[in-house]
């Protein structure tokens, strides 16, 4: 049986090993911010990423990890804001990049790398925080709204330009495209379901008698709104997929 000291000891090694693999990631956010940075110099939003990458190592490096005497509140109040910065870099960095895969109309040799590559970016965050319940508390239910709208949003954006270009349809690969129209519902649906409706005893202050009834549906703005108009195309669009792959 462990003794308390004991037990704390190792608490404190675990803790230290995990937060060496949390700098890790904060290390390659740093040397990816800074790699894209070579190539837009002026890019203020890239510049806002490598700060905030490099805000979040700082504030890790500041966590007394490994101070078997140290309050553990002040450990979870440290990673809290680290994780936080580290958030923001990513929402910054990889906005720039999929601005970018629109813009060039998701190129059909590359997209497919770089869209695996940003959605694994954009789900770090509530990996780190140990789950959607957790992340919320941390990062707040506003933060993991975006981090699962981006994900959706980029997979509307991408089967929408496929399936409306006509040469791009016919050569598409229906089982690729399915995938995406699923996980872009996926992360919608988690995103639509971040927060708690408004109860239907629970009373809100507006002129507007349909604003309640929104709010109960668990539609709280133009972008919750606009979720449920992509997740509804999404799933048509896998139904025609199938579709054509069943006949």
């Amino acid at each position: 049986t462990f003794s308390p000291a004991r037990l704390r000891w190792w608490m404190c090694a675990v803790a230290t090993h995990v937060m060496e693999k949390i700098a890790d990631i904060f290390k390659q956010q740093v040397h990816h911010c800074e790699r894209q940075l070579e190539k837009n110099p002026r890019d203020e939003l890239l510049t806002k990423a490598l700060s905030h990458a490099k805000e979040a190592l700082s504030k890790l490096s500041s966590v007394p990890g490994d101070q078997p005497e140290g309050p553990l509140s002040s450990v979870a109040s440290g990673l809290q804001l680290a994780v936080q910065s580290f958030t923001q870099s990513v929402l910054d960095s990889t906005y720039h990049q999929e601005c970018a895969l629109v813009e060039s109309g998701f190129p059909p040799v590359t997209a497919q790398q770089e869209i695996k590559a940003l959605i694994g970016s954009l789900c770090v965050p509530v990996k780190l925080c140990g789950g959607p319940d957790v992340a919320r508390s941390l990062l707040g239910v506003q933060v993991v709204e975006c981090l699962h709208w981006r994900v959706g949003a980029l997979m509307y954006m991408f089967c929408h330009t496929v399936l409306s270009d006509e040469e791009r349809r016919r050569v598409a690969d229906r089982g690729e495209v399915l995938e995406c129209c699923c996980v872009g519902v996926g992360h919608l649906r988690l995103m639509l379901t971040a927060r708690t409706p408004l109860g239907s005893d629970e009373a809100t202050v507006t002129n507007d008698p349909s604003v309640p009834e929104l709010l109960r549906k668990g539609v709280f703005s133009d972008v919750h709104m606009l979720g449920l108009m992509y997740a509804g195309e999404l799933c048509y669009w896998s139904w025609e997929m199938a579709g054509e792959m069943a006949g």
